[in-house]
């Protein structure tokens, strides 16, 4: 009785981690597809940047903040943000 128990908590346990894979991938996903409607808009770009570094996705940030620069080269706080 007690290993059903166990055995169903651990498949409950793994759909709920499971869910919030494909709910984060979703959330990247949609944000990426705004961008490739709209890839002129720096704050979609800042927001996919954000998203990246709170993730340790530095490469993938590296690579908007770069986008952000050639879209407004002008604004130095865009020029500090590679930096940190």
């Amino acid at each position: 009785m007690n290993r059903k128990i166990a055995f169903i908590a651990i498949l409950i346990f793994s759909s709920c981690i499971h869910s919030s894979e494909e709910e984060q991938k979703s959330e990247i996903q949609l944000l990426s597809e705004r961008i490739s409607k709209n890839p002129d808009d720096l704050v979609l770009l800042y927001k996919r940047v954000n998203y990246n570094k709170s993730r340790n996705n530095f490469e993938s940030a590296l690579f908007d903040l770069k986008q952000i620069i050639s879209l407004d080269s002008m604004n130095s706080i865009n020029h500090l943000n590679i930096g940190k």
